[in-house]
């Protein structure tokens, strides 16, 4: 199996490297490279330069998810009501707190 994508050079990896250690996030990095995020990221783990901890939600938010969620709000409305910014997010607090997942009963 061949290489996909785009080959990178080791100045460029470098350059990604630098960019990050100055504080640019990864978006940015990855617009200027024309590269994915995850791209910049795999580059980044290679060249073992630590990674950034990513904005982080409180105890109570995640407590809050939870509790919406026992109480039957929907997703989009626990995301809504409790500042997180993706459904993704609300189902990963849900599976990390062990809470079973309600299935859908909604007749279409």
């Amino acid at each position: 199996m061949g290489l996909r994508g785009k080959v990178i050079t080791e100045r460029e990896e470098l350059l990604i490297c630098e960019q990050y250690l100055a504080n640019w996030n990864l978006k940015k990095i990855a617009a200027f490279a024309n590269l994915s995020h995850v791209t910049v990221l795999a580059i980044l783990k290679r060249r073992d330069i630590p990674l950034r901890e990513g904005k982080r939600l409180s105890k109570e938010q995640e407590d809050k998810v939870v509790e919406l969620y026992n109480d039957g709000v929907s997703i989009v409305e626990i995301k809504n009501k409790s500042g997180v910014k993706s459904e993704q997010t609300v189902y990963r607090i849900l599976r990390d707190a062990g809470v079973e997942r309600r299935r859908n009963t909604e007749k279409k």
